[in-house]
This record gives structure tokens, C-alpha cells and sequence, in this order.
């Protein structure tokens, strides 16, 4: 009978796999956006791509608050923003309006993640490996 019981420790090495899985996940996609991101700098041009490119951060964004709740919500725009700051500084150097397009979308990078972040965290559960506080699995 001993042998079919899941001990604590097999558990908690699971969710920590689990838990690491999403971290690199999250931290592939934020690599390869900010590589591809980098490649339209210059020159500094508006142009479609780099706008659904920019705009593809908030996919890791969103994706963070959704599994570790406010506390990935908050810290993974932070972590973004300064990728990107390099690239608005720049910005402000070439024209008003790519400055101001890119400051407005760090404030929207840590907006949205601030706000999907608190929606685990409201629920009572913060979606971290599919189980609740308690240990109980919950719905993923």
C-alpha cells in the first residue's frame, strides 16, 4: 500500500518540473520576440511587422500573470520593459512619436499584466501547475 501512495516530495518535485517547463517557456518566447524586435532597430521605421512584433510581448505577459498570478503579472512587464528600454531611449533620440509609442506601451505592458495577475489571485488559486494551495488538483 505504501508503494502506490504519492509521497509529498514526489509531488512537490512534479510541480516543480511543471513550474520550470512554463518559467522556460515563458523565457523562450521573450528571447526570440526581443531577437526579432532588435532586428527592425534599424533604422528605426514604423512599420507593421515591428508593430505586431512589440506588440507580441504581451503574449508572454499575459501568460506569466496567468500562471503565477499578480506576482508574474507585475514582474514579467518589469522584466520586459527594461529588454525594451534600450530601444526607446533610442526612440526618443529619432522622433517624438516612436518615443511616446513606446513609453505608452511599457505603461500598457505593466498595466495588463497587473490586471490578468490579479484574476488567479482573486480566484483563490494561481493557476501554478494546475493545483490549488491546498494540493488538490484544480482546473488548469
Amino acid at each position: 500500500m505504501a508503494g502506490n501512495e504519492v509521497t509529498g516530495s514526489s509531488w512537490t518535485k512534479g510541480k516543480d518540473m511543471a513550474r520550470s517547463r512554463k518559467i522556460k517557456l515563458i523565457a523562450g518566447a521573450i528571447v526570440v520576440i526581443s531577437v526579432v524586435h532588435y532586428l527592425y532597430l534599424f533604422p528605426m521605421r514604423m512599420s507593421v511587422t515591428r508593430e505586431l512584433v512589440s506588440r507580441a510581448y504581451f503574449f508572454p505577459i499575459i501568460l506569466a500573470a496567468l500562471w503565477f498570478g499578480l506576482r508574474g503579472g507585475v514582474l514579467m512587464p518589469v522584466i520586459v520593459s527594461l529588454i525594451c528600454l534600450p530601444y526607446t531611449i533610442i526612440a526618443m533620440e529619432q522622433h517624438r512619436v516612436f518615443f511616446y509609442d513606446e513609453v505608452l506601451q511599457l505603461f500598457l505592458f505593466i498595466l495588463v499584466g497587473s490586471i490578468v495577475g490579479i484574476l488567479p489571485d482573486h480566484r483563490g488559486d494561481s493557476c501554478l501547475c494546475g493545483f490549488r494551495e491546498n494540493g488538490n488538483p484544480g482546473n488548469p
